[in-house]
Formats: structure tokens, sequence, C-alpha cells
């Protein structure tokens, strides 16, 4: 089916997809507020990158924590309007007016959760970041790049597996 042809289907969100925005949403709430709490006691210079050991090794102005906290609220908004509109994925199985409900389905799940999973690494980050500004750590932990890639992988295989599956159904 192409895109352009893609029927347009309004999907209410369902409780659960309702309850994966909320919960994406509370680190950035999260974040926010523990850096309005600390702001007075971080260094102005902070770390702003951190290196594959975990170590800084790129620092700047301790403003910086505002835009990272700015990209993860920019990205958490780009993921819930993305969900709004399903007619509009890429999705790597053939869509037909029998399936496209449930694909489209599928697919805003597998979108709340790769944006829920965003929110909490970004977030975990920054406060990593904002923990070895002020002393408390070293960096970032180690296993955090593991992390970050293997839920990521394990997530957008998942969805791949879950759009196959509805595929197949409609057949």
């Amino acid at each position: 089916m192409n895109v352009g042809r893609r029927s347009k289907v309004k999907l209410p969100l369902s409780w659960k997809d309702k309850a994966l925005i909320i919960l994406a949403t509370l680190p950035i709430i999260f974040i926010i507020v523990y850096l309005k709490i600390v702001w007075r006691d971080i260094p102005e210079i902070v770390p702003t990158h951190f290196g594959f050991s975990g170590a800084p090794d790129a620092f700047g102005s301790k403003t910086y924590l505002f835009r990272i906290i700015g990209f993860s609220t920019g990205m958490h908004l780009l993921m819930f309007v993305l969900t709004k509109m399903p007619m509009c994925y890429n999705i790597s199985v053939s869509v037909k007016e029998k399936n496209s409900e449930a694909l489209y389905k599928v697919v805003r799940q597998l979108i709340l959760l790769i944006d829920l999973e965003m929110s909490f690494m970004i977030n975990i980050l920054t406060w990593e970041s904002i923990q070895a500004a002020l002393g408390k750590m070293q960096g970032v932990s180690g296993g955090m790049l593991i992390a970050i890639v293997g839920i990521t992988f394990a997530t957008v295989i998942y969805g791949i597996i879950s759009m196959i599956r509805v595929q197949g159904q409609s057949r």
C-alpha cells in the first residue's frame, strides 16, 4: 500500500498508550525539579560529553544542562506527534486495508516504547552528568552505553516481530 494511498485511520489512545506517555514524561519532570534543587551547587563548568570509558572528555557551561533537557522534551513531543499520524509511518511490512489498523497500533506502541526508553536514558545521563559536576561520580556508569544499545535493539526487534505477526494473521 503506497503511503499516499493509505487510509486515514483514527486510533484513540489505549490505556497502555496513555501510561507510556505519562511514564516517558516523568523523567523529564524529575530532572527539571532536581536541576532546580541543585542548581546553586553545580559549578559553572560541567562535563558535556563522556568517552567510552565513562570519564568526561569535554566540558562546558552549566547552562548546557538545559539544552539536554530541551532536547529530551523536544524528542518526547515529536514522538507524541508521530503517534497521531500512523498513515505516515514507514512500515517494513506490507500494509493492506485489513491489517492497517493492527499494524498502526503495533507501530504506535513501538514509537511510545522508544520514547519511554529515550526519555529515561537521556535523563539518567543528565542526572549522571550533574552528579559528575557535583563531584559525586567520576563519570557515567560503564554499563549505560551497553544498556542504551541493548534495550533499543531489543525494542526494535520486538516491534519488527510484532509487525510480521500482524501481517501473517491478515493473510
